[in-house]
C-alpha cells in the first residue's frame, strides 16, 4: 500500500508533463491488454482442451476394465468412442479444430507440436491394445503381459501430458516478463497506467494460478490413487543395495517411516529387513536378473521397532537393449495371514500329536513294549496282545524296500530326534489301513532308548485323496479339450507343440502345422446368428479332425473361427497336401454361405509351415511361420493354401 501510495503521488506531480505520453501509454496499453487476454484464453483452452484428453482416455481405461471384468453391459463402442474423442482433440491442438467449447488454435510452439505429436501416438497405441483385448481370447488378467503392455502405454500417455502442460506452463511464464515490464513502465509514467498494468498483471497472475492449480490438481488426483491402494508402490535401483529412487506416500501409514528415509538413505530399506532374512532377500533379488519378475516374503522393522510380514513383488524393467533400467513392485503386509498361518500351524500340531493310538518301541530291537487300546483296535489286536511283538508286525510295504524305508525312518529319528509321515499297515486279518505317524525318540529310564510313536488312522482321508486325485486328472483332461467342438483347444496345442519340438530334436524328425482360418465367418454370425454359427464350427471341428488319423496328429480350436493341425514328422510336402484336403473337405460340407464373396460356401483359407526343431529355433516359430502363410492365403484372395 505504501508503494501504491508514493505511486499516486508521483503520478500527480508529472501528470501535466506526461499527459500526451499518458494518452500513447493508454491506447499501447489497451492494445498490450487484448493481447494479452487473447494469448490468456489461448492457454485457457489449451489447457481445457488437454484436461478433456486426460479425462476421454481415463474414462476409456476404466470402461475397458469394467468390460475385461465380464460386465458385458458395458459397449465396446463405448470404450473406443471415449478414445476417438481424445484422439479428436489431440488432432485440433496439433492442426487446429473444435470441440464443445469452441474453436482450438492449432499450438505454434515447436516443443509443444512434439509432445501433441507423442500424445496421439499413445492413444493410437491404446486403440490398437484396447481392440486387441476385446477381441481376443488370450490372457487379459491383471498381471498378464497384455495387460502390462496396456498400463506401461497409458502411463506414458499421462507422462506426455504432464510434460505438455509443463511445456504451456513455461509459456505462460515467459509471457509475464513482458507484462511485469509494461506494468513497471506504466506505474513510471502516470497512476492510470499503474492501474491499467496491475490489473493486467493481477488477471495474468490469476491465470497462472489457475494452470498451477490444474497441474498441481493432476498430481495429487494421481498421487491420491497410489496412496488410496493398500500396497506400496515402488522404484528402486537395479544394483548395489538396491536403494529405493521412488516409494509412494502411503509407506508411511505402513511403516511409520516417510518416503524420505527410503531415498535419503540407500540402505535404509535392507538394514531394516530382518537379518534372518536379508541373505535370502539378497538372493531373490538376484533371481530377478534371471526371471524378470519375482515374489517372495520377508519381515521388515516398522518404526516402533515392531517386525511386519512383506509380501515383495518385483519386476525387472530393461532398456531396448536388455540392460537392467531399474526394479519396481509394490509390498503388501501379510502379517495378519501370517499370524493365521502359524495358529492353524499350532493347531495341526496339536491334532498331529492327539493321535488315536500311542505306541513305545525300544530302539534296539524293535519289540513293542506298550500300546494303547486304540492303537491295538486300529491294529486289529485285542488288549494286550501287541506288547511283546516286533512292530514289524504292522508295517506294510508303503511302495518301498521295508528296509531301506526303516533306514530312512531310523536315520531321520537320530539326526533329528523325530520323524513324521504317511504309514501304510497291516491289520492282524491282513487288510491295510493308513495312519499319520509321529514318532520322538527319547531316553527312557527302564528301556534305554525308545521311540514314541502317535498315529491317527487316516484311511477315509486317504480314500477321499485318491478320489480327488482321479476328479482331478479327468478335469485335467477336460481342461485341454474346446467346449464347443469337442475336440482340443489352445492349451493342448501349446503343450504338444513344445513335447512333439523336443522329440523332433532328439529324432531329427520335421514338425509342421497348418493354420486354418474360415473365410468371413463374421458375415456368416451377422447373418445366420451364432447359434448356426456354432453348428458351423462343429461341422467344419468334425471334418478337419478326420483329415489326418495317425496318433501323432491333433487337430484344435485355436481360437474363434481359427484352427489349427500339429503334424510330426511330416515334411513340407505331405503338410501342404493335407492342407489341401482340408480346404476340399470344408467345401464338400457345402454349408450355404450366401454373405461370402468367395464361394457360395462355406470356405477355408490356410498357412502350412514346416521346421526341424533345434535349439536356437523356439517352437513358437513354427506357429509364427504358419500365421504369416495364412495371412498371405487370406490376402491372396481366401480359399487357399499358403505355405512358408
Amino acid at each position: 500500500m505504501a508503494n501504491r501510495s508514493r505511486w499516486f503521488r508521483s503520478s500527480r506531480i508529472i501528470y501535466g508533463i506526461i499527459t500526451l505520453l499518458l494518452l500513447i501509454m493508454v491506447a499501447s496499453l489497451l492494445m498490450v491488454a487484448r493481447a494479452g487476454g487473447d494469448m490468456s484464453k489461448q492457454h485457457v483452452s489449451l489447457i481445457h482442451a488437454i484436461e478433456e484428453i486426460e479425462s476421454e482416455s481415463s474414462q476409456s481405461h476404466l470402461w475397458l476394465e469394467e468390460l475385461l471384468q465380464g460386465d458385458h453391459t458395458v459397449p465396446e463402442e463405448k470404450v473406443l468412442a471415449h478414445l476417438g474423442q481424445a484422439e479428436m482433440l489431440a488432432d485440433a491442438l496439433l492442426n487446429g479444430g473444435h470441440d464443445y467449447t469452441g474453436t482450438i488454435n492449432a499450438v505454434n510452439s515447436p516443443n509443444l507440436q512434439h509432445h501433441i505429436r507423442k500424445i496421439i501416438t499413445e492413444l493410437q497405441s491404446i486403440r490398437s491394445i484396447s481392440e486387441q483385448r476385446i477381441r481376443s481370447s488370450g490372457d487379459n488378467r491383471i498381471g498378464s503381459d497384455i495387460d502390462q503392455k496396456f498400463d506401461a502405454t497409458f502411463e506414458r500417455l499421462l507422462e506426455e501430458m504432464q510434460l505438455f502442460e509443463l511445456e504451456l506452463l513455461k509459456l505462460v511464464v515467459n509471457d509475464q516478463w513482458w507484462f511485469t515490464f509494461i506494468l513497471n513502465l506504466s506505474i513510471l509514467l502516470t497512476v492510470i497506467a499503474m492501474v491499467a498494468i496491475g490489473s493486467l498483471a493481477w488477471k495474468h497472475e490469476s491465470q497462472k494460478l489457475h494452470y498451477l492449480h490444474s497441474l498441481k490438481s493432476s498430481e495429487k488426483r494421481l498421487n491420491y490413487l497410489i496412496s488410496s491402494t493398500p500396497a506400496v508402490i515402488y522404484s528402486s535401483k537395479a544394483s548395489g543395495d538396491f536403494g529405493a529412487t521412488f516409494i509412494s506416500e502411503n509407506v508411511h501409514r505402513l511403516t511409520g517411516y516417510s518416503p524420505s528415509h527410503f531415498i535419503g538413505d540407500s540402505a535404509f530399506w535392507l538394514n531394516h529387513v530382518h537379518p534372518d532374512d536379508r541373505e535370502r532377500v539378497t538372493a531373490e533379488l538376484s533371481r530377478l536378473f534371471d526371471q524378470d519378475s519375482i515374489s517372495y516374503e520377508y519381515r521388515f522393522q516398522n518404526s516402533e521397532g515392531n517386525y511386519l510380514w512383506m509380501q515383495d513383488t518385483a519386476k525387472l524393467n530393461q532398456d531396448k537393449n536388455g540392460e537392467p533400467l531399474e526394479i519396481t513392485g509394490s509390498w503388501i503386509d501379510i502379517s495378519e495371514r501370517k499370524k493365521v498361518e502359524e495358529v492353524m500351524r499350532l493347531q495341526s500340531m496339536i491334532t498331529q500329536n492327539i493321535a488315536e493310538g500311542i505306541n513305545l518301541v525300544r530302539a534296539g530291537d524293535g519289540i513293542l513294549v506298550y500300546a494303547n487300546e486304540q492303537f491295538e483296535q486300529m491294529c486289529g489286536y485285542e488288549p494286550g496282545e501287541m506288547v511283546g511283538k516286533n512292530i514289524s508286525i504292522v508295517n506294510a510295504p508303503n511302495g518301498k524296500d521295508p528296509e531301506e524305508f526303516a533306514a530312512e525312518v531310523t536315520a531321520a529319528l537320530e539326526s533329528n530326534g523325530h520323524w513324521s509321515g504317511e504309514l501304510q499297515n497291516i491289520r492282524k486279518d491282513g487288510s491295510t489301513f493308513w495312519t499319520y505317524s509321529s514318532v520322538v525318540a527319547f531316553d527312557h529310564g527302564e528301556y534305554g532308548k525308545v521311540y514314541l510313536g502317535a498315529q491317527r488312522d487316516i484311511t477315509k482321508r486317504k480314500k477321499i485323496e485318491d478320489e480327488l486325485l482321479r476328479a482331478k486328472e479327468k478335469l485335467e483332461k477336460l481342461s485341454y479339450l474346446d467346449g464347443l467342438t469337442s475336440i482340443a483347444n489352445r492349451r493342448m496345442l501349446d503343450l504338444m507343440l513344445h513335447r512333439e519340438w523336443g522329440r523332433g530334436m532328439r529324432e531329427k524328425k520335421p514338425v509342421s502345422l497348418i493354420m486354418i482360418d474360415i473365410d468371413l465367418f463374421k458375415q456368416y454370425n451377422d447373418l445366420h446368428g451364432h447359434i448356426r454359427g456354432d453348428e458351423c464350427l462343429k461341422s467344419i471341428a468334425h471334418q478337419l479332425s478326420k483329415v489326418s488319423r495317425r496318433a501323432s496328429d491333433i487337430c484344435t480350436r485355436y481360437g474363434g473361427e481359427e484352427f489349427a493341425l500339429l503334424l510330426p514328422n511330416t515334411d513340407a510336402e505331405q503338410a501342404h497336401r493335407l492342407a489341401e484336403s482340408c480346404r476340399q473337405k470344408v467345401i464338400d460340407l457345402n454349408i450355404p454361405h450366401e454373405s461370402s464373396t468367395v464361394s457360395e460356401f462355406a470356405t477355408i483359407s490356410a498357412g502350412v509351415s514346416t521346421a526341424m526343431p533345434s535349439g536356437g529355433l523356439p517352437p513358437a516359430s513354427l506357429i509364427e511361420a504358419a500365421d504369416a502363410a495364412l495371412y498371405r492365403a487370406k490376402n491372396g484372395g481366401r480359399n487357399r493354401v499358403e505355405s512358408s
